[in-house]
């Protein structure tokens, strides 16, 4: 997992022991530390949706959904209660901002995009800027065959969302297996 709160302005991600490891913009100047490649994907987030925080994860559930969903562009659910930990997002015609206006509810349809991964993940940046622009609702993105990233106001509300999407993704692989239709009509 690595995760990258801007406000802080640190980044962090597991070391050698598996401890969280905090690297100031300072030491980065000092070229002690290599920044991580996901850098344009973070801040490609945190300017097109103002975010406080953005996790990436190569969580086995997100990528397994990219897997059995091959053929899809999104993923979708609804009718689940954890859907109500995700924000509902729109877009404000005044500010142009993307902002949050209350949360998902159960019976609302949760959409995440899937996007193709590339063998690096800076070439992703611009794929990644025309998903955000296309899906000002959603608070992730699934990246095939290789994970998540998930955003939010700071870095608990990421973590919840982080949460929340993960047992989503759980529980639509598990519907899968047992033929139960993701959308409920």
């Amino acid at each position: 997992m690595f995760v990258a709160e801007l406000p802080d302005k640190f980044l962090r991600g597991p070391n050698e022991d598996n401890e969280k490891q905090q690297i100031s913009q300072d030491l980065a100047r000092n070229f002690k530390y290599k920044p991580s490649a996901c850098t344009p994907l973070f801040l490609s987030i945190y300017n097109l949706r103002d975010a406080g925080a953005v996790i990436h994860t190569h969580s086995q559930n997100a990528v397994l959904a990219t897997v059995i969903w091959e053929d899809k562009l999104e993923f979708k659910i609804n009718h689940m209660e954890q859907i109500k930990a995700i924000p509902k997002l729109e877009l404000n015609p005044e500010t142009g901002k993307i902002e949050k206006v209350g949360s998902l509810q159960n019976y609302d349809t949760m959409v995440i995009p899937i996007v193709d991964n590339t063998p690096q993940e800076e070439d992703l940046t611009d794929t990644l800027r025309e998903t955000l622009n296309k899906y000002p609702g959603a608070t992730a993105v699934l990246v095939r065959r290789h994970g998540i990233h998930v955003w939010g106001e700071n870095i608990w509300k990421a973590k919840i969302y982080n949460e929340a999407i993960d047992y989503l993704l759980e529980l639509a692989i598990k519907m899968h297996q047992n033929g139960i239709p993701l959308i409920k009509e």
